[in-house]
Formats: C-alpha cells, sequence, structure tokens
C-alpha cells in the first residue's frame, strides 16, 4: 500500500559542530498528488561563525581577552631584538604556494631580517614614522586572520634606539584545537550552499521504502515525480546548485553524505544513504565559487532506506585537501573533517510537532561556523 507524507526542516545546534539545521519534511498539497512522499525544507548553508562549537570562543587568547607581545616574546635592546625565536625558523617559515596541479614552490620572502620581518611589525623592531599605527602578529603566518585568529595593533614611539613598534595589543592567537575556528587554520570560516536537500522517500506496494532525490520546481517547492516506479529511476534532473566561499584558497575534496540514524549521536557505524564528491580547486579567498550541481541519486541500500524512514537521519558536509599554503586539511588525524551537520527528523514530528525533539521544525534552516 502506497502513503503520502509531507515533511519540513529543522533548526538545531549542536555542541559538535558549530551550527547545524536539521530536516523533516514541508507540508505541501501538491505532495498529494504524488505517489511518493516528500521531505521539503529549502536549502542548507554550511557556514562557519563559532556560533555554536565555539563556545569558548576566547580559547585562542591565553589570557581570556587581548594580549601584548610582551608575554609571547621580549624587548628590544638598543643593538635590536634579544631573545626572540628567528621567525624565519622552519616552525614558522615564509609562506610556500600550493597550486592545483600538485606542485609546491615558494611564495614571497616577506622582507626584513629574521629577527624583525617586515610583515609581522613585531614590537622593538624599527618602524618608519613616529606616530603610526599599523596591523601587527606575533603568531604564525599560516594562522593570520585564520578563523577567531586576528592581527592586533601596534605604534610607532620614540625610543633611545630610535623610532619602533610597541608591544601588539589585542591580537588573537590560536587554541590548542586541532580543528573549528578557535584553531585558526584555512577552511575555518565560510560556507558551502546547496540550494536544496529534500529527499523523497517511497513506501512501494512491495512493503520496500526508496529514498531517492527531489527535482527543485521553484524556492521552497520541490517534486518527487508521480507514476512512481519500483525501484524509482535515478532522476536526471540536479538535485541541488552548489556555492563555496571559505577563508583561503586550496584544493578540496567537498563530500555531502546523508546516512540513517541520529544527528546528536553520529555513529561510524550508521548506514549510508547517498554521497556526492566534487573535487574542487577554490580560486579565490573569500569570494563566493559556483560548482557543479549535486546530481539525482537513488539509494541503493534498502535496509538502510526503511531505517531512514523509521527513525530519521542527517546529512553531513565534510572536506579534505590542500591550502594554498600547503597545509593539510582534514580533522588532524588524515581523515575528512566534518564541519556541519544537518539533520532530517522522523516522520512522527508531522503528526506530533510538539513531540520531544520537534519543537524546532520548521520549513527551512541554515546554521554558521566560525568567526
Amino acid at each position: 500500500m502506497r502513503s503520502v507524507r509531507a515533511w519540513s526542516f529543522r533548526l538545531c545546534v549542536l555542541a559538535c559542530v558549530a551550527g547545524c539545521w536539521e530536516g523533516r519534511r514541508a507540508s505541501d498539497a501538491s505532495a498529494t498528488e504524488t505517489d511518493a512522499r516528500r521531505r521539503d525544507g529549502g536549502s542548507a548553508d554550511g557556514m562557519n561563525d563559532g556560533t555554536a562549537s565555539d563556545s569558548d570562543a576566547g580559547a585562542g587568547r591565553t589570557d581570556g581577552g587581548t594580549r601584548s607581545a610582551q608575554d609571547g616574546g621580549s624587548k628590544a635592546s638598543d643593538s635590536g631584538i634579544v631573545g626572540r625565536d628567528a621567525s624565519f625558523s622552519a616552525d614558522d617559515p615564509p609562506a610556500r604556494i600550493c597550486g592545483p596541479d600538485g606542485g609546491e614552490r615558494p611564495g614571497p620572502e616577506p622582507g626584513g631580517a629574521a629577527e624583525c620581518p617586515a610583515d609581522k611589525n613585531l614590537e622593538g623592531c624599527p618602524c618608519p614614522t613616529v606616530g603610526e599605527s599599523a596591523a601587527c602578529w606575533p603568531g604564525k603566518r599560516v594562522n593570520r586572520e585564520r578563523g577567531l585568529c586576528r592581527d592586533g595593533t601596534a605604534r610607532c614611539v620614540a625610543t633611545d634606539a630610535g623610532s619602533r613598534w610597541s608591544a601588539c595589543e589585542g591580537y588573537v592567537l590560536p587554541s590548542d584545537a586541532s580543528v573549528g575556528s578557535a584553531a585558526c587554520k584555512c577552511f575555518s570560516t565560510g560556507r558551502w550552499r546547496l540550494s536544496n536537500l529534500a529527499p523523497c522517500v517511497y513506501s512501494a506496494p512491495s512493503g520496500n521504502v526508496y529514498v531517492y532525490s527531489s527535482v527543485p520546481i521553484e524556492p521552497g517547492r520541490f517534486d518527487c515525480g508521480s507514476g512512481v516506479t519500483e525501484p524509482p529511476a535515478v532522476p536526471s534532473a540536479s538535485w541541488s546548485d552548489s556555492t563555496l566561499r571559505v577563508d583561503c584558497s586550496g584544493q578540496f575534496r567537498l563530500c555531502y553524505t546523508i546516512k540513517a540514524g541520529h544527528v546528536a549521536a553520529p555513529n561510524p557505524d550508521d548506514c549510508t544513504l547517498m554521497q556526492h564528491c566534487e573535487d574542487v580547486w577554490y580560486e579565490q579567498a573569500g569570494a563566493d565559487q559556483m560548482l557543479q550541481p549535486l546530481p539525482g541519486w537513488v539509494a541503493s541500500d534498502l535496509e538502510c532506506s526503511r531505517r531512514f524512514e523509521q527513525v530519521g537521519g542527517y546529512g553531513e558536509m565534510s572536506v579534505r585537501g590542500t591550502s594554498i599554503d600547503c597545509e593539510p586539511i582534514d580533522d588532524g588525524a588524515g581523515e575528512p573533517y566534518v564541519f556541519y551537520r544537518t539533520a532530517y527528523c522522523p516522520p512522527t514530528c508531522v503528526s506530533s510537532p510538539d513531540a520531544p525533539g520537534c519543537e524546532f521544525c520548521g520549513v527551512s534552516g541554515s546554521g554558521m561556523f566560525g568567526p
């Protein structure tokens, strides 16, 4: 026997990621005209602004507030800097450049001397004009202006040794986190926007349950087709448009995966309904870049489809790659970094929207991560 139900999405915030939106099917009068049930809910924004996972947003500051370079280096003597590690040392080299061909070449030299590199304006180093202010950075170059990390400000002051930069005030250094915005690494902030993440669920006369991609009709509306066969044919239309904007250039492998299970307690053994991955050379940091649309799909695992229909599931956005600065982008252990999760509510939320876990269900949602 065939049944028709409509599902919608809900917004949530999880401790394990910086933000997420969850999905259940949206009510739509046109759903009763099809042989399939539809999970509606609009678009998804996998963004990073530190609103959830970075509850310790000040973790990048070792003193919980603004800092000066006085606690991270040393003062200058009349002859220059004493006691500070060379900024061209092996643990803070000048930038390297990794391109889309996988090759690596040296980046531009920052200028200045090892003790006083021109790109950092370190305390005690010579400055050109007394009274002027400039951005300063006592941390490593690879973390600069990534995630929660921010430059400080130094002033050019007169000293017995001549004009020198003052202590760097107000900067934020990375925390010990391996991933997330407090780690201040590439892919700490940004958005992977998917315009449609609504799947269709079809209960066939045989008793089998099939999950497949919907077809966007217009903003907020999706079609699951009529006269659905068993098994459903793979939709020829694209499932979702895809746009990426992140804080650094690089070569990334992005994957969106739907699993059956509970988003609040993801398990490595949760079965996978679908996965789409794309290898991307992201050219310009901070710019929106259109990616290939996500194609139509049909889940082949019938047991997983039935579990998804019974208990709901969740989607994962993940990335692994190499930044233009030749830094690895992963979870810290060489595996894909899941930077965003979105959950699909079970169908019971349609008939009982006030039930526990259903109170935030709505027709759309978005989440953010990063500063």
